[in-house]
């Protein structure tokens, strides 16, 4: 139950604040006078996009915010469904900048976004405005009410399971089957990249291994000559550095046994004798056995240009690179070569999930239609006492296409004529005949959903005297399991309300702006036969206002 609104700074309305009450409560004013604000403002708090335009003072943000006793309706698991902290007193707050028409949305002071309020005040209050009559010509909404009548709500969440399961499979089949496609044109190139790169058979650091020995048969001759002349320096017929070292390591002998110091230089002097001796033994060992091979040398140019020439091919900077190349189109072929397989597997599932999906849709569809003859009668009931007595209201049933909510599109059929036929609601029912209906079908709704709130703005579109009256009787029946809001411009419905409130307009330092009070008896009877005779209230109008309170 809504216990409290508060609006500051929105279209017409500085500040207020309203407690409101159970039962049926009635929210009258002139034209013009903001009672739809009031609405307005409420749709705010689930979820409507906030308009700069609707800001009053463009200098001080806009805040609604209202506090809604939800203790009896067991939302507790929706609240933390959304990681909230559930409170008995729901408190549902909406602040927007004006300078940027940003928003920010809470719920019990935590921040939320916007889809958070909305599907959380859809469960708290339902907003009927003077245009929601024409939802009716929406397919999706009629299938709505039907489910939300019928009690389909889990039926239709495990087809729609099943649907999204069916739907993803499908996307992965066409996925699959277009990479195949594109798979059978590019295979014969990968193919012959593959084959190219099979045939060099490039192994693990062999580029470098081939760039080294390059090196050393590309140079012999230079390399050879280097070696020579550091052969004759160290040990030639004229003169051998290595017998000199002998010879000196002798002298070297003989001033040790003289001093301790010398003998310290004996001894690195013979380390380095023997590290040069080692040095000079692994060069000449080197010209024994290097050998200049004319054949090989031609060999590794060439399979160094192959190499150089397919990274170059392959926008690559190494051998290492080709080689991860070489396992990817490897990888790539082989996977080609099981699209067929992969294919034909999800085709297999595919169509057992399809199975599945149409068993759950006949099923659904079936429980649907089990519903039409008894909301049809409960429909056609209602309209008549709303003034509609040769109503005749059907429903129709048209297979389509599986989609996320079955295979059915339902129409509403409608007639007010005897002997008329019904047709679409749409291309027959008037306005005030779509008012109505939409009146009958609200009855029935409230009747399966436990709402905390239902507001109504001039529901009562089109109709009068004692069709009027039954309309309040409808809204204060209703109000025996909800709390009920009814703008309404008709005394008759005006006078079945528990609580009566009324908006006006007063000037204050040359602007309009928005008030609303409650009224108590005395003003309600003066409110209700101004309502009937207009501003001149006579006697008879008094007299007649006492008397629809009273009835």
């Amino acid at each position: 139950m809504l216990s409290q609104l508060y609006i500051r700074n929105f279209v017409l309305i500085d500040e207020i604040e309203v407690d409101f009450h159970k039962g049926m409560s009635v929210i009258t004013g002139e034209t013009g006078a903001g009672k739809s604000i009031l609405f307005g403002a409420l749709s705010l708090l689930k979820g409507k996009r906030a308009d700069l335009n609707e800001i009053k003072d463009p200098n001080q943000k806009c805040v609604v915010e209202a506090r809604i006793h939800v203790a009896k309706y067991k939302l507790r698991k929706h609240f933390e469904a959304e990681d909230l902290d559930y409170q008995d007193e729901a408190i549902f707050r909406r602040e927007v900048n004006p300078t940027n028409g940003k928003s920010r949305a809470f719920i019990n002071d935590t921040p939320v976004r916007l889809d958070q309020m909305q599907r959380l005040g859809d469960l708290l209050f339902d907003i009927h405005s003077q245009h929601q009559s024409l939802d009716l010509n929406d397919g999706n909404y009629r299938l709505q009410i039907v489910d939300e009548i019928a009690d389909l709500k889990f039926p239709l969440s495990e087809y729609q399971t099943i649907y999204r399961s069916f739907k993803q499979t499908e996307k992965e089949l066409n996925e699959l089957m277009e990479l195949s496609r594109n798979s059978r044109q590019e295979e014969d190139y990968l193919q012959f990249q593959f084959e190219e790169l099979e045939k060099l058979a490039l192994k693990e650091e062999e580029e470098e291994e081939l760039e080294k020995e390059h090196s050393l048969l590309a140079n012999g001759d230079q390399m050879m000559t280097a070696i020579n002349h550091f052969i004759g320096l160290l040990d030639s017929d004229e003169r051998s550095v290595i017998s000199d070292l002998k010879a000196a390591d002798h002298s070297l002998d003989e001033l040790a046994g003289y001093s301790e110091t010398f003998k310290d230089l004996k001894e690195r002097f013979v380390s380095a004798q023997i590290e040069i001796s080692d040095i000079f033994q692994e060069v000449d060992q080197f010209k024994d056995n290097f050998e200049f091979d004319a054949n090989r040398l031609q060999f590794i140019d060439d399979r160094l240009s192959d190499i150089h020439r397919l990274k170059q091919k392959h926008g690559l900077q190494s051998g290492e690179e080709l080689i991860k190349l070489t396992k990817e189109l490897e990888d790539k072929l082989s996977e080609a070569g099981n699209y067929e397989e992969r294919i034909n597997r999800l085709q297999t599932e595919l169509e057992q999930k399809k199975q599945e999906l149409m068993t759950h849709a006949e099923g659904l569809s079936k429980a649907r239609m089990s519903s039409f003859d008894q909301l049809s009668d409960t429909i056609v009931s209602t309209l008549k006492k709303l003034g509609i007595p040769e109503a005749n209201f059907k429903l129709s049933r048209e297979e389509v296409e599986a989609g996320m909510n079955g295979i059915d599109k339902i129409d509403f059929l409608f007639s007010a004529n005897r002997g008329k036929a019904p047709q679409p609601v749409k291309q027959v029912a008037s306005g005030g005949e779509l008012s109505r209906l939409m009146l009958a079908i609200k009855r029935e709704l409230a009747g399966k959903k436990q709402m905390p709130a239902l507001f109504f703005d001039e529901i009562g579109t089109g109709v009068s005297g004692e069709v009027a009256d039954q309309l309040g009787k409808i809204l204060r029946e209703m109000s025996e399991n909800h709390q009920i809001l009814a703008i309404t411009h008709l005394p008759q419905l005006a006078a079945k309300g528990n609580h009566h409130f009324f908006v006006y307009k007063e000037l204050e330092e040359g602007q309009s702006k928005t008030s609303i009070k409650h009224l108590n008896e005395n003003e309600r009877v003066e409110e209700l036969a101004k309502m009937l005779s207009g501003e001149k209230v006579s006697d008879a109008a008094i007299d007649n206002a006492r008397n629809l309170l009273a009835h």
